[in-house]
């Protein structure tokens, strides 16, 4: 039997989970040769940034039986020359053995 996959919108006490996938995204980031930085993110900025009284952007969970294995994080922006919102995804992780199975397309 095939296990049901959802998306839903994270909440605050995601924090944790959020923070190990950006340190998995830096990792896999890093492997490819495109960040060679370090994070400098905690659970707190995390908490006060995407769950506080002012969201600064908004994270995705991607996850079967309750269980994580993917994230994505995006917020919105505005083009001043069309007058038109649109969505930037900033990140999108599918953890390992998990990856190339369309996953990222939910």
């Amino acid at each position: 039997m095939e296990k049901i996959v959802i998306v839903r919108t994270a909440t605050k006490e995601d924090s944790r989970v959020l923070l190990e996938f950006i340190e998995q995204k830096a990792d896999f980031d890093r492997s490819m040769k495109g960040f060679s930085g370090e994070i400098s993110t905690t659970i707190e900025k995390i908490e006060r940034t995407l769950f506080g009284d002012y969201a600064f952007a908004h994270a995705l969970i991607l996850e079967r039986n309750c269980e994580p294995f993917g994230f994505a994080l995006y917020h919105y922006r505005y083009s001043s020359f069309s007058g038109e919102p649109s969505i930037w995804l900033d990140d999108l992780l599918v953890t390992g053995n998990q990856r190339s199975k369309g996953y990222g397309r939910e």
